[in-house]
């Protein structure tokens, strides 16, 4: 079926947008820690509601395991927030690579 690392159980792997090198202040690397986790809790959510597709709902829409109302009510609106939360998550990533983290917050 699948391997461990095509599998739509696999996590994302952790990926740090913001370096967190000894050489920085001490201030700086734990802004750098909470921009990286951020991104990296946003990137895991994303995932996770794949799962829930791959996994759950479309299994279950193919096998006529629930009607396709049920499924709506079960699965209402994944898909909608998939999208939003995939276009958030690249927002969030281009604004903190092109501006080095320094523009968070505003509202452009």
């Amino acid at each position: 079926m699948f391997s461990r690392i095509d599998s739509p159980l696999a996590k994302p792997t952790r990926e740090d947008v913001m370096a967190v090198s000894q050489d920085l202040p001490q201030e700086l690397r734990q802004r750098n820690r909470v921009i990286n986790e951020i991104i990296n809790t946003e990137r895991d959510y994303v995932h996770d509601l794949d799962v829930m597709v791959s996994v759950f709902e479309t299994p279950m829409l193919e096998e006529n395991v629930v009607t396709k109302e049920e499924i709506s009510m079960l699965f209402s609106n994944v898909k909608q927030l998939i999208e939003v939360n995939r276009m958030l998550l690249a927002d969030m990533v281009k604004r903190v690579k092109d501006t080095n983290g320094n523009e968070l917050g505003d509202s452009s």
